[in-house]
């Protein structure tokens, strides 16, 4: 209702916030911040192997594990128990992919 009482109805318009496009290879790492365990989420990635490597801010490699790829998408799990906590990098590779995260230890 307006200031002068008149009133307008307007249909609902629907939007979709996330900015993935079907089709589009994409990389998802939860929780974050985590305490030992990480889930990678990887969707439209159909290379046979996936590597993942963990940097330190100062850009030290820390990690690095390579999983057969069987599933698209697929989840792999990390337990990350060892690394102390801080802010790190998840590089993840393939042979026609790469992506860069963010991960946060508490």
């Amino acid at each position: 209702m307006d200031f002068d009482g008149t009133e307008t109805s307007y249909k609902t318009v629907s939007i979709n916030c996330d900015d993935h496009r079907d089709g589009e290879a994409r990389v998802l790492v939860f929780p974050n911040p985590f305490r030992n365990d990480i889930k990678i989420f990887t969707e439209n990635i159909l290379d046979e192997e996936i590597t993942f490597e963990i940097f330190d801010e100062l850009g030290k490699l820390v990690r690095t594990e390579t999983f057969e790829r069987s599933h698209n998408p697929e989840y792999f799990d990390m337990n990350l128990e060892q690394i102390k906590p801080g802010m790190y990098f998840l590089r993840t590779k393939s042979a026609s992919h790469l992506f860069n995260n963010e991960i946060i230890k508490q």
